[in-house]
């Protein structure tokens, strides 16, 4: 490669390569599974060619562990300044925000790493408890688990309760939706990090629900983390009354002005840990010690 013995050669992993290719197979992505296989095979090999190893959570960090590589954990960020500017211009003003609608929303990929099926799960029992209210679900984003997302909503017929699927959406658009939403669902059974629910937590006005495998909660004092709303996706998919339970939850806060207030307030105060302007500072730091 032309590297000199004095070079530092510094690597960035945004995620487990053989985690990856395990999720392209339950999510039926064989496409990707084929681009995987070879990155999965030769891992440990892969990895040893970096002499320093950037990962982004603890989480994803342990499950290197075995490797014994010389490995850093840093967050990242998000430029919370250029999606604020993203949304003067958005066509979804149009959204519907009529006192008897509950919006609920979700934002990424279709995959099954993500538990989107939880999504529909909750937000239906949401429907069942608050059956005098009309409950939205808006699904944005896409992949290979849409065609049985779609199938699994036209199956959870109530009265009130309408799933709709948006593919993908331009960053102005999914912005307006998110701060119209009464609750945002994130319930990943696996996640390196999550960018998509720090999103959520800056600019949702309602509950954001997160699952407890989500990397970046690695990164939250637990003072703050215990006031998030946190789900065990692994139990939700095992247990419907679990389901039931965690709806019956948001929807007592949703109605409980004080502890909707006291969320809001620390869901914005841990999305801001995650500003650019701070993790910039971070990688700076590391590299001028490396370099």
């Amino acid at each position: 490669l032309g590297i000199s013995k004095q070079t530092t050669v510094i690597g960035h992993l945004h995620g487990n390569f053989r985690k990856a290719l395990v999720n392209r197979v339950r999510s039926l992505n064989f496409g990707e599974l084929l681009q995987f296989l070879p990155s999965a095979i030769l891992e440990e090999s892969l990895l040893r060619l970096y002499d320093v190893l950037i990962v982004h959570s603890y989480f994803q960090k342990e499950l290197l562990r075995k490797y014994n590589l010389n490995i850093l954990t840093i967050p990242l960020g998000i430029d919370f300044n250029e999606l604020r500017l993203n949304t003067q211009n958005s066509r979804s003003n149009d959204i519907n925000v009529e006192p008897n609608i509950i919006r609920i929303f979700y934002h990424g990929r279709l995959a099954w790493e993500k538990g989107v099926d939880l999504v529909l799960y909750i937000g239906y029992m949401v429907a069942k408890i608050l059956s005098d209210k009309h409950v939205l679900t808006y699904i944005v984003g896409g992949g290979t688990l849409d065609h049985y997302l779609r199938s699994l909503a036209s199956k959870m017929r109530r009265h009130n309760f309408k799933v709709l699927f948006l593919g993908y959406q331009p960053l102005n658009d999914l912005i307006k939706y998110l701060s119209k939403a009464h609750i945002a669902i994130y319930p990943s059974v696996y996640e390196p990090f999550g960018l998509a629910p720090i999103e959520a937590l800056y600019f949702t006005r309602g509950i954001v629900v997160l699952s407890n495998r989500l990397g970046f909660l690695d990164w939250v004092p637990y003072k703050l983390k215990k006031r998030l709303f946190v789900i065990d996706p692994e139990r939700a998919k095992n247990d419907s009354r679990y389901w039931f339970n965690v709806a019956r939850e948001i929807v007592e806060t949703l109605h409980n002005d004080k502890a909707m207030k006291m969320m809001l307030t620390n869901q914005k105060v841990i999305a801001k840990m995650f500003d650019m302007n701070r993790i910039v500072r971070i990688y700076y730091n590391v590299f001028r010690m490396l370099i």
